[in-house]
């Protein structure tokens, strides 16, 4: 699924906006979303303008928050950098478009779909 990129096929601008979950793929491609809700629930993150975001869920009833910032770490557009007091995490960025973005876990079989928040 994942195809060669060239530098300019990611508007690193489009990443900058206020998505929710859309789909969730875990391992061997299987549609897990009902299971990411459970410890994921209402999960929305706004990517903003000067590399700041925001993730909101619900885990088991509580309300999370998280606050961090956010980075391509590569000239191509090709890996998302999140990184907030606890943690850093890295994706494979499959897509970005204005309806939908796809990113991928490279460590492992897991696929993330969000789409603008509505």
């Amino acid at each position: 699924m994942a195809c060669k990129k060239e530098e300019d096929d990611i508007d690193q601008g489009q990443i900058v906006r206020y998505w929710q979950i859309d789909k969730y793929y875990g391992v061997g491609g299987v549609d897990s979303t009902q299971f990411f809700n459970i410890f994921h629930g209402n999960y929305e993150i706004d990517i903003q303008a000067g590399g700041q975001y925001i993730e909101r869920y619900t885990l088991f009833g509580a309300p999370k928050v998280l606050n961090g910032t956010w980075s391509f770490i590569n000239t191509n557009s090709t890996y998302l950098q999140l990184a907030d007091s606890a943690e850093t995490r890295v994706f494979l960025v499959l897509s970005i478009e204005s309806t939908s973005t796809k990113l991928k876990n490279p460590n492992a079989d897991q696929q993330y779909w969000i789409k603008p928040k509505q």
